[in-house]
């Protein structure tokens, strides 16, 4: 891949496009990025999962479903769901928004985590309401490295306007998560247990007595408190190992089941199949240089802001208004969609650098 194809990520805080924003008084944890997509890292957490595809190409698997998003693609994962992605294009990159689910669940008024059927196509991702969401996102991402209260106000003003969006146009009548109460030590101590043990041969009744609760008490719990039963949760810590390790190990994938607690490659390889719609061997040969590039930097570093086309992209859905299309008449959405007078030297920089380079070549 040739220096012009890669990635700009960045090392600093300062550099990334990235925020992690905690209110404790208005009960509000959020935290946004853009990063690169490489392999499947399976994953699932009780925050509000919602990706803007902002270049390249990606495949996400929930749940055993396997679909194929391109820019400006919009879609939510709801809380615990299972999931991963893989670029199946170089340089594929999203904007995430995490959105923690007590605060989804404050709006409610039952307690209970709502689920949203978000989930744009080639057909309806110009439709007005993925617009919005991607416009908002966008400048939410764009004024991140503004402090004080006014950015502050400003960028929790832009989330709870995703919010709204959400559940005015999105949100799935009828089925709520579980309610969100105070978590169990049980729990607690279960599912330490099991992300330490997972590759020793488990049961309900051998970690039951480990935490020091019964069997049935456990049985209950963990449907009630992470949506899917014990053994349900432990497929998942397993496979969510050893995917990372097919593809960062040469090892065969009968060493790599065993050593992640299936009991056979036969048993690893339906769980495979079930969840991600393919075999271990087949996700493999689907791994690519490009995935392990972005693999290396995993949510340790994120884009940078001096990423020019992902710049691009962030301030062309910034300006475009939720009716579709037009330019966006806020003042502030306009001024963020507007090159920094810094970034508007390094885009100078960068074009004056690159001709003096085609002048020395023609000069040899």
């Amino acid at each position: 891949m040739g220096a012009s194809a890669e990635i700009s990520t960045e090392t600093s805080a300062e550099g990334q496009l990235r925020r992690d924003h905690s209110a404790a008084a208005r009960g509000l944890e959020a935290h946004q990025r853009v990063y690169a997509i490489g392999s499947y890292h399976y994953n699932w957490h009780p925050a509000l999962e919602l990706l803007a595809v902002t270049t390249g190409e990606i495949e996400l698997c929930v749940a055993g479903r396997i679909e194929r998003f391109s820019p400006g693609d919009v879609v939510a994962i709801n809380s615990n769901d299972g999931h991963a992605t893989l670029a199946t294009q170089p340089r594929s990159t999203v904007l995430l928004l995490h959105v923690e689910a007590a605060y989804l669940a404050s709006f409610t008024g039952s307690g209970s985590v709502p689920r949203f059927g978000c989930r744009s196509t080639e057909q309806t991702r110009r439709e007005p309401a993925f617009t919005r969401l991607r416009a908002l996102m966008a400048r939410m991402m764009l004024m991140s490295d503004r402090h004080g209260p006014g950015a502050t106000a400003a960028w929790e003003s832009g989330l709870l306007a995703v919010v709204s969006t959400l559940f005015d146009h999105f949100l799935l009548p009828g089925q709520p998560g579980p309610t969100q109460t105070e978590g169990h030590r049980a729990l607690e101590r279960a599912v330490a247990h099991v992300d330490e043990h997972f590759r020793e041969r488990l049961t309900l009744e051998h970690v039951a007595r480990k935490v020091g609760f019964s069997a049935g008490y456990l049985s209950q719990i963990f449907p009630q408190q992470v949506g899917m039963t014990f053994s349900q949760y432990l497929t998942r810590v397993r496979l969510r190992h050893a995917t990372r390790e097919l593809g960062e190990s040469p090892n065969r994938i009968a060493t790599i089941a065993l050593d992640n607690g299936f009991p056979d490659v036969k048993a690893f390889n339906t769980a495979f199949r079930r969840t991600f719609g393919r075999t271990p061997s087949a996700y493999r040969r689907l791994l690519t240089e490009d995935t392990r590039a972005a693999d290396s930097v995993f949510h340790q570093r994120y884009v940078s802001r001096s990423d020019h086309e992902v710049m691009r992209v962030l301030r062309g859905w910034a300006a475009q208004d939720a009716a579709g299309g037009a330019e966006e008449p806020c003042a502030t959405a306009a001024l963020l969609a507007r090159p920094t007078p810094l970034e508007e030297a390094v885009e100078l920089a960068r074009a004056l650098s690159a001709r003096l380079e085609e002048m020395t070549g023609s000069e040899r």
